[in-house]
Formats: structure tokens, C-alpha cells, sequence
């Protein structure tokens, strides 16, 4: 079966690459463009899979406070959290796990090699430092290789502007939450440059909640010629915060430090109108010390040190065929290396190459046609076809359908935990596997209305399951499950008078557990956002955000079933002296006071004011 479906989408690309060709629609519209669904520049309404961009406006609009509180308002995203600030806070796309979603910084992997996934509250960007946030939505292997199988979340940083800027912001609020940022760039010429810093504390809201976080970030950038770029930039994230583990077995003392760097030196570059190169090289360095304490349930033991190495980069070539054919092409290598009290010192290599081909079929039909093949030192190669295809339709109608492979590798922690008599790693898993549908649309009704559909289908095999071994009586992963994800989702976006936004977004996923024939328990069954927000002449401003998700359950949990959360923020923009733009604000986030979990065991923050001030200059 899977080979018949490998031949069925290179049967599929081969006919359309074959056909006869047109130029490229005259339709297309110029509008926002994005880098994650193809690597490529394109229109966000060409995309070939749903993807949702949230912009710098949006970030700051919002009275989210994290970048994890700001994903989680789109379709399809739900955002792990154990509760306090600076805590564990993991993403899942279309009820994928945290390990299947794919994490990217200005276009560099950094989930981590021991659990293949990424904490968001750990992230070294202040979310004032944020551009925009691409979310891609279904399988992304035959661009991004392992950990891509539920989407991929593009973070992309500001860069420096011919006019110097300066960004200072700070707050307080409840627990006593205090945030302090200062950035600058500026690029006179063709050397620019980019600073920032930001601190964060808080007591938090349960004992032993605390956090005490510092955010450095630094850029060079240098054009050695018109339409290239050289850049350097480095980021990095101190953070201790307290571990008060589950409301059952709460813990007193536990305490956690990291220390992550992130370096990354590129090249981007147009050589001729036809033809750009983009070459990567980085470094991921992360540390962290986890302290068990003395007065907890489960304290016991020497304190757990944790250092993970990502050393790689990436080459990709892009070229334009005339008007029909934009064909990349791109090479990848990484080495990953862990350093762990748990399990020791590992290393391992991985390496690939992409090929892909967007192609205009005939004027109101384009393809994206490609595949990636992955070979790595531990689990077998694989190979990851892709097909999308894109309608654009009368009335600014586009209808867009898409079939993907995708995989995820198994992590040093599944292959190689030493046997301590409760648990052992299993060196012999092969990655999970997984095939990815979807068709959808969008609408435009003038500029009043913007609508969105999806519906996706996700058959995954192989799925890694940590269980007790009848023979040993020992907890080990093995390749022993499947599951079938299938749902839909809405956005819709109303503009019933000036200044006055209402997006609106919905989201059903029905996870299914093919060993135990149900739904996976503690996955969101229905996600619904709602907000307004507007802008009076004056300079007022003012964001509503409402949030309710339903989940799936067992039969002995003492999770919440359902939770509605609402928040607020209304600020005020002003100018002195025509230099100094700046802005008061004030936000109340569970402004209703819920009750209420994410993951099982840890309450959610209670009702809290945040009051600050902003300038630009």
C-alpha cells in the first residue's frame, strides 16, 4: 500500500510537469508574502497547505504575553502549558504530539535532539522582537525532514531598517510580574546592526512558580552587493524558574536552570533575475540543569545536567524557468551530540536533499511537486513525496488540495535510556511514519470578509509507545501503534465598519487510537477563538480574545472537560514631540477568573492585571 501511494503522487507530479504550460496567472494578488510552505517567496494566497501568518500587528495588539499565548490562538493549535510563567509549554497541531511539530528561528531548526521537541518558554526572542509567526498546518517531510509530521511553526525576527529604531517597553502585574525590554537596529548603509535585551521576573501564583529569565540578542548584517546578504546573529536565554510539579504531589524545592545559546551565520543572495542562493550555517547549544530538591514526593537523587549540540547547515538554490517554472533544490547536514547525566554522551548525523518544482499547469491551475530523502548515522534513510495543488476560481475563489509522507525519528532519550531497572531505551525503533491529506479554500467577499476551510485526514503508523514488557516488567518504546487524525477547521475574518476586526476561528480534530479503537484522551476535540479589536481616531485602542476547547477524555481523570477563557487589553497610542511614538496599555488575562488545565495536574494562571508603557523612537 505504501509503495502504491509513493507511485500515485510521482504518477501525479510527472503528468503535471509534462502538461502544457501557460504563464503565471495574471490573478495573483500582491499581498503578504511568506518563506514556509515552499522555503521560496510566495503570495500567502498561493500557499498549496493552510497556513495562518500572524503579524507583527496582530503580536502586539493581542493581550498575549507569550509566544506560546499568541500560537494558540490560531486554527488547529493548541499549546501544552504546566501553568506557571516560564513553565513547560509545548505546541500540538491538528492533535499531533509536542515531537511532531517542527519549531523554526529566521529559517533554522531548533527542536532538540534528546525529545525532538521545543519548549516555546524557552524561546530567546522577546515576542517585541517577532516580525510575524508562520504556522503551516499537515506534513512538511518533503521540505524539513524528521519532526515535521504535524506542521511546522516559523518564528521570524525584524530586522534593521534605513531609519534607526529604538524599542523600549516595561510592565507590571500581578505576583509581581515584572518585563523590561530595550532593542535597537539600524542599517545606515550597507553594514547594519541589531541589539536587544529583555528581563523578566515574577514570585508566580502557586509555591515554588517563580522565574527569573534574561533575553540577549545581537545582529550584524553587511550587502557586499545589490540584492545579497551577509548576517550574523546570536541569541541566547538565561532562565531559572521553579518546578512545582502536579497539584496531587506538589513540590516545594525543585528547581530548573538553562542556559541556551543559538548561533547562525548566512547568505542570501540574487546572482541573475533567475537565480538566488541561500546558504546557513548555525549552532544550537543547549544546557540545563534540573534540581529534584529534598522535600518533594519524588525527590531523590543528584541533580540531572542535560547539554545538547546542533551543528549543521543547510545550501538552497532556487531558479526561474521562464514564467512556468521555479524550481529549488537544496542540501542539508546536522550533526547532533548530547551530553546527558541520564544517558550519557551520544552522537549522530543526519543529511538530506530536497528537490521541488512550482509549476503553473495552465492559467488558473499551479502545482508544487516534490520530495526530500533523509539518511541519518542510527534509523533507516526515508523519502518524502509531496504534491499541492492550487485553483484559483472566479470571485477570488482559491481552492487548494495537498498529499504528503512525513515522518519523525525516534530521540536519543527513546533509543539509548540506560536500564535502571523501572525503564530501558529500544536501539532498534524505526521512525514513525505518517501520510497527510487535505483540501480547502478560501474566499474573499470585498474587503469585508475573509473566509478560510480545511478539512485534513493523517494516517500515522509506527507510532513510538513507551509500555511495561511483560518478560522484562521493564517500561520501554517500541513501533507498535497507529493512529487516524481527521477534522476540519474555519476562520473567518469580519471588517463590519472601519478600524474593526472580528476573526473568528474553529477547529474539530477526531484523534483515533488504533490500538484501543477511541479517541486519544487530553486532545482538544473542539477549539473556538473569537476576538474584537479596534482603534478609535483618537489613539484608543482595545482587544477582546476569547477562547473555548473541549477535550477528549478517560473514565479516570480529574481534568476539566471544557474551559472558556477571555481576555482583555485596551491601550492608549501617543506622540511627544513628533519624534517619540509611544503607548500605555493595559491587559487582564482569565479576566472571567476560571478554573481551568491545559495538561492534567497543573492549574492555570488565576486572574491577572499587567499594566505598562512603551516608546519608539
Amino acid at each position: 500500500m505504501r509503495k502504491g501511494r509513493m507511485k500515485l503522487v510521482f504518477f501525479v507530479g510527472l503528468v503535471l510537469l509534462g502538461m502544457p504550460l501557460g504563464g503565471r496567472s495574471a490573478e495573483v494578488e500582491v499581498g503578504q508574502v511568506v518563506v514556509t510552505a515552499t522555503k521560496t517567496e510566495m503570495e500567502v494566497s498561493e500557499v498549496p497547505q493552510s497556513l495562518s501568518v500572524i503579524t507583527r500587528e496582530e503580536i502586539l495588539r493581542a493581550p498575549d504575553r507569550t509566544v506560546g499565548e499568541i500560537i494558540h490562538r490560531a486554527a488547529g493549535v493548541e499549546v501544552s502549558q504546566n501553568g506557571p510563567r516560564g513553565s513547560l509549554a509545548l505546541p500540538r497541531i491538528r492533535g499531533s504530539e509536542p515531537a511532531q511539530v517542527l519549531v523554526l528561528l529566521d529559517g533554522r531548526r531548533i527542536n532538540d535532539a534528546q525529545l525532538a521537541l521545543y519548549d516555546l518558554n524557552s524561546l530567546p526572542v522577546a515576542k517585541e522582537e517577532i516580525e510575524r509567526i508562520e504556522i503551516l498546518r499537515g506534513g512538511a517531510s518533503a521540505l524539513y525532514g524528521t519532526d515535521a509530521m504535524g506542521g511546522v511553526i516559523h518564528i521570524i525576527t525584524k530586522r534593521a531598517s534605513k531609519t534607526p529604531s529604538t524599542y523600549v517597553s516595561a510592565s507590571l502585574g500581578r505576583f509581581d510580574t515584572q518585563e523590561y525590554t530595550l532593542s535597537h537596529r539600524w542599517k545606515p548603509g550597507p553594514l547594519g546592526y541589531g541589539l536587544s535585551v529583555s528581563r523578566e521576573t515574577s514570585d508566580g501564583y502557586r509555591p515554588n512558580s517563580d522565574y527569573d529569565n534574561w533575553i540577549l540578542g545581537g545582529e550584524l548584517s553587511y550587502e557586499p552587493a545589490s540584492h545579497s546578504e551577509i548576517r550574523f546573529a546570536a541569541r541566547s536565554i538565561r532562565k531559572e524558574i521553579g518546578v512545582p510539579n502536579t497539584i496531587q504531589f506538589p513540590d516545594p524545592d525543585d528547581r530548573q536552570k538553562e542556559n541556551n545559546l543559538l548561533l547562525d551565520l548566512s547568505y542570501q543572495g540574487k546572482w541573475t533575475p533567475e537565480l538566488n542562493l541561500n546558504m546557513k550555517g548555525f549552532q544550537n547549544i543547549y544546557r540545563m540543569t534540573f534540581d529534584p530538591g529534598s522535600r518533594g514526593t519524588f525527590s531523590f537523587g543528584p541533580p540531572f545536567l542535560h547539554k545538547n549540540y546542533a551543528t549543521g547547515g543547510d545550501l538552497l538554490v532556487s531558479y526561474a524557468w521562464g514564467t512556468q517554472h521555479l524550481f529549488s533544490g537544496g542540501t542539508e547536514a546536522i550533526q547532533d551530540r548530547v551530553n546527558s547525566s541520564s544517558i550519557g554522551i551520544h552522537r549522530a548525523t543526519r543529511s538530506a536533499f530536497y528537490l521541488q518544482d512550482e509549476v503553473e499547469v495552465a492559467k488558473p491551475v499551479s502545482a508544487t511537486v516534490g520530495f526530500r530523502y533523509d539518511m541519518h548515522s542510527i534509523y533507516e534513510e526515508q523519502f518524502n513525496p509531496r504534491v499541492g495543488l492550487l485553483f484559483r476560481l472566479p470571485a477570488e475563489v482559491r481552492i487548494r488540495t495537498s498529499v504528503a509522507r512525513a515522518f519523525r525519528a525516534p530521540t536519543f532519550n527513546d533509543l539509548f535510556w540506560p536500564d535502571d531497572g523501572f525503564t530501558v531505551g529500544n536501539p532498534n525503533l524505526t521512525p514513525e511514519r505518517a501520510w497527510s491529506y487535505e483540501v480547502g479554500g478560501e474566499k474573499k467577499f470585498g474587503d469585508f470578509v475573509a473566509f478560510k476551510a480545511a478539512g485534513f485526514y493523517r494516517r500515522v503508523k509506527d507510532l513510538i509507545i513507551w509500555q511495561l514488557d511483560s518478560d522484562t516488567f521493564k517500561y520501554t518504546p517500541r513501533n507498535i501503534n497507529s493512529a487516524k487524525i481527521w477534522g476540519t477547521e474555519a476562520e473567518l475574518t469580519l471588517y463590519p465598519a472601519k478600524n474593526l476586526a472580528i476573526p473568528v476561528n474553529y477547529s474539530f480534530v477526531y484523534p483515533r487510537d488504533e490500538g484501543t479503537g477511541g479517541p486519544i484522551p487530553f486532545r482538544p476535540k473542539h477549539i473556538f477563538n473569537a476576538g474584537v479589536d479596534y482603534t478609535a481616531s483618537c489613539g484608543l485602542k482595545g482587544s477582546l480574545r476569547g477562547r473555548y476547547v473541549q477535550y477528549y477524555l478517560n473514565q479516570t481523570t480529574s481534568f476539566n472537560r471544557d474551559s472558556f477563557v477571555l481576555d482583555v487589553k485596551v491601550a492608549y497610542g501617543f506622540k511627544i514631540y513628533q519624534m517619540f511614538q509611544g503607548e500605555a496599555f493595559v491587559s487582564l488575562t482569565n479576566a472571567l477568573n476560571r478554573d481551568y488545565q491545559i495538561t492534567e495536574g497543573f492549574p492555570m494562571p488565576p486572574r491577572s492585571l499587567n499594566g505598562g508603557v512603551s516608546f519608539n523612537f
